[in-house]
């Protein structure tokens, strides 16, 4: 199937993952949802490029992101005050209000 197993191989959240670094602020919250512990994706990829982790923040169960901050998240709905910057997949990259 090579191409056609892209959710296998996390592209989706790559997406959303380097729009993401490209964003001047810091840190990066990763918010999960459905999917389970996605986090973990953004620290993988993190330490596949040399960047420090600690440019993330994991949001815990109920913790809100801080107003003008940006997310990572898997939740559906991602959120519902924000301003959506890109969706790949399940997986959202938004700046909240």
């Amino acid at each position: 199937r090579g191409p056609a197993r892209h959710f296998d191989f996390d592209v989706p959240y790559r997406k959303v993952y380097q729009a993401a670094v490209a964003q001047p602020q810091r840190p990066i919250y990763l918010q999960d949802g459905k999917w389970g512990p996605r986090y973990i994706t953004a620290f993988w990829f993190a330490v596949e490029e040399g960047r420090p982790v600690s440019e993330f923040y994991h949001l815990g169960e109920r913790e809100r992101p801080p107003s003008g901050s940006i997310v990572i998240s898997s939740e559906e709905p991602a959120c519902a005050i924000c301003d959506v910057i890109e969706r790949s997949s399940v997986y959202t990259l938004y700046r909240e209000k």
